[in-house]
């Protein structure tokens, strides 16, 4: 399996590592969970060794598998069964709060990739994300608070630095 590294703390992975309004959403929901009730960021990507930086970024999940957060879909191509190993990082960004409602709901078809502007999609198997602020991520669902930065390998490139 994968492995991320959060806050100097290394676990696996099965699905996906969230940033944004993913962790920002395990976030509230774990509080409302604790009250019985249901339930602008910059970013430097670093991705096998490649920097990218984008504005205004609202969501930027590393995934092994395509889905998560109930029947989103946001990284339509990966698959946790191919055999290259590689994670996927989506990035949504550089739009502002109307437009970005008026794409976000197609994260549920996959086809908020069509939205080249807003919405890129990187692969490798060593990715590095750091916010300017820290935010909550959720890793599975399980919320961790206050972070930074993440870093996440592939199971074949865990294998190989082992």
């Amino acid at each position: 399996m994968p492995s991320v590294t959060v806050n100097g703390k290394t676990t696996v992975f099965i699905n996906g590592v969230g940033y944004g309004i993913d962790g920002y959403c395990c976030e509230i929901g774990d509080k409302l969970r604790a009250q019985n009730k249901k339930a602008h960021y910059t970013a430097a990507v670093v991705v096998d060794g490649v920097e990218h930086n984008y504005k205004k970024v609202w969501i930027a999940p590393t995934m092994n598998g395509r889905h998560y957060g109930g029947g989103m879909i946001p990284t339509p191509e990966q698959s946790r069964t191919d055999t290259d190993g590689k994670l996927s990082l989506m990035v949504f960004h550089g739009s502002g709060k109307l437009k970005t409602l008026m794409i976000f709901p197609s994260i549920f078809t996959g086809e908020h990739i069509k939205n080249t502007k807003c919405v890129e999609v990187l692969t490798g198997k060593d990715i590095t994300v750091k916010f300017d602020r820290s935010t909550p991520l959720q890793i599975d669902g399980e919320t961790v608070l206050d972070v930074t930065e993440y870093h996440a390998v592939s199971c074949v490139k865990a294998k190989i630095m082992a």
